[in-house]
């Protein structure tokens, strides 16, 4: 089930099947080796959370599986119903509200012991999200599910929605829906109790998906209705916690907001964008594309000073503006070496010069050495989110009056995350200790993710309100 053919007869590519994505060092390690005996140095991820090995030979493949099941990744049924996609949940990520991954495991060992036979049921997937975000895709699975919390008995229980139905192909595209909520202690066998439903009332070959469309979403949810109930929490308190969990499911005990890390997303994303464009713009140097070339390399350029004016809580659509704050706030304060001093002055040349290879060829190395830097300049980002200077500049006894910033005032309605928290912290940043910042921030994303973000950075959420406009107001003391 884990092999794929190749163009060439003689070779084959073979799919390395991970428990929801997870793995250990020691069989990371293991699989270095493997690669090096039966793959030409190569291994790549897939969008399905496995690795898979091209060029392997086929008279290999009884030592590349007996080298496989000494590390525990034998495993057949890649990308199957066996093969279930979990995002990280609460195992880290603190935007979940539910163990995914957790729930992952739960289903792939109900598998173990009640699907020994699965080659009947072809293309149905599982995914599972930790919360409504869909980082795992759940609303195109066959089975999809995603984290919720729902009380029953008068006990907050977490619970995952159901999604019926969805998928992408060629052919079809549909989003899966329905109105059901499962515990999440109940979910792997309601969904072997769908797979049971599919093998005795599918019609010829259908797929699941088509059987879901016949039989109806109502239909099958009707199957499940047992699976919505639980015992008392004093006969069975186990079914009232999450998956890994010691304690009560609380949503209180949730990670702080995630706006740090969405801040650290967006920057690597930029950067790898970066140098993304200078590769493709040496791609159409080399075909005297010379047009294309000059603005590859300038959005480039103008991308990867978006990355480093993330902490500063700047951004903007344009160009100009966002070369301008780069110029002030990055290069004339020193988080940049001297080389590029004449940052913008320079840029404005290389844009504007007559195309020829040489020229274009002297801009690139400029570009290089340029995103080269940016990247060294976020590797030295400090805990604090905070750049580092490459040399302290003398602050020749210079100080800001902070006295005078006392019950300020920020509305940053209409920011979206993560730039509110950004706009934020610098503004603390300013002020003493014991003053008081007044931010106006959005329902939503911003209300959720914003106070915790700022109590995670230490300082005292004092009033959280909503206003009349729908909006809330944040009070927070400087810590």
């Amino acid at each position: 089930t884990n092999v794929l053919p190749e163009t060439e007869e003689a070779f084959c590519a073979v799919h390395v099947k991970l428990i929801v994505g997870d793995i250990t060092a020691l069989q990371f390690r293991g699989l270095a080796d493997i690669v090096d005996l039966f793959s030409p140095g190569e291994v790549r991820t897939t969008h399905q959370q496995n690795f898979i090995l091209h060029r392997v030979r086929r008279e290999s493949l009884p030592d590349l599986y007996a080298a496989l099941e000494k590390y525990g990744l034998a495993g057949s049924g890649a990308e199957r119903v066996v093969d279930v996609i979990a995002c990280p949940g609460t195992d880290s990520c603190q935007l979940g509200l539910t163990s995914s991954m957790g729930l992952g495991e739960a289903i792939v060992a109900e598998f173990s012991m009640n699907l020994p036979d699965y080659e009947d049921i072809q293309g149905l997937r599982i995914r599972i999200s930790g919360c409504p975000n869909s980082c795992a895709h759940h609303h195109i699975a066959g089975i999809g599910l995603h984290g919720v919390a729902k009380k029953i008995n008068g006990k907050l229980v977490p619970h995952y929605q159901l999604h019926l139905g969805g998928g992408v192909s060629a052919d079809r595209s549909v989003i899966g829906s329905s109105k059901l909520k499962l515990p999440a202690k109940n979910t792997p066998a309601a969904v072997m109790e769908m797979i049971h439903l599919f093998r005795e009332n599918r019609v010829g070959d259908e797929d699941f998906n088509r059987f879901v469309e016949r039989y109806g979403r109502d239909a099958v949810c009707n199957r499940l209705v047992e699976f919505t109930k639980l015992p008392s929490l004093e006969e069975a308190p186990e079914s009232y916690r999450d998956y890994k969990a010691d304690k009560d499911f609380d949503l209180e005990d949730l990670g702080p907001g995630e706006c740090a890390g969405t801040m650290i997303d967006l920057m690597e994303n930029y950067l790898r964008g970066g140098a993304s464009s200078l590769e493709k713009a040496q791609w159409h140097l080399k075909r005297q594309e010379y047009a294309e070339a000059v603005g590859l390399i300038r959005g480039g350029i103008v991308v990867c000073c978006r990355a480093l004016l993330i902490p500063f809580g700047v951004d903007s659509p344009h160009e100009e503006e966002i070369l301008k704050e780069f110029q002030y706030k990055l290069v004339e304060q020193g988080f940049v070496s001297e080389r590029f001093e004449n940052f913008t002055e320079d840029l404005g040349k290389w844009a504007q010069m007559d195309p020829t290879e040489k020229s274009i060829k002297r801009f690139l190395r400029e570009a290089d050495f340029f995103v080269c830097e940016c990247k060294e300049a976020y590797d030295q980002l400090d805990a604090n989110m905070k750049l580092r200077k490459i040399e302290s500049p003398e602050k020749n006894g210079v100080t800001m009056d902070l006295e005078k910033k006392v019950d300020l005032r920020l509305d940053l309605s209409g920011v979206a995350c993560p730039m509110n928290f950004v706009k934020t912290k610098l503004q603390l940043e300013e002020m003493e200790p014991g003053q008081l910042l007044e931010v106006v921030i959005d329902d939503g994303e911003p209300m959720r993710n914003v106070p915790k973000s700022v109590q995670g950075e230490g300082h005292k959420v004092l009033e959280l309100t909503k206003t009349t406009s729908g909006h809330y107001k944040l009070v927070i003391e400087k810590v």
